[in-house]
């Protein structure tokens, strides 16, 4: 469940990674790069958005309240006080949800 999480807390600078890509390339077409470095980008940016594919895919087969928590901890790297306030939902609930969704999607990431 560690790589699970780790993944989850990699998802807005995976995108952030492959807007950066897109602007190199934009750059490299502008100012004569080669055609070797483009390709290489597009395979660096293609395998980045395959990464961002699967956590979504994954994601998918969780229940709103799973999804819910899930983002909220791991995507926006929020606290679990500021979870139980929004939710209201204890601690000890937030966890166990938290842990039933990270077994859900632990086939789908790793």
């Amino acid at each position: 469940m560690k790589k699970v999480k780790q993944e989850l807390k990699e998802y807005k600078k995976i995108i952030a990674y492959i807007k950066c890509i897109e602007i190199d390339i934009e750059e490299l077409e502008e100012n004569g790069g080669t055609a070797e470095q483009i390709q290489e980008l597009i395979l660096l940016k293609n395998k980045a958005i395959r990464r961002i594919r699967h956590m979504n895919n994954a994601m998918s087969v969780l229940s709103d309240r799973e999804r819910e928590i899930l983002e909220f901890i791991f995507i926006n790297h929020n606290k679990y006080y500021m979870l139980e306030e929004r939710i209201h939902l204890s601690y000890p609930a937030i966890k166990r949800i938290e842990r039933i969704a990270l077994k859900k999607i632990e086939k789908y990431i790793i």
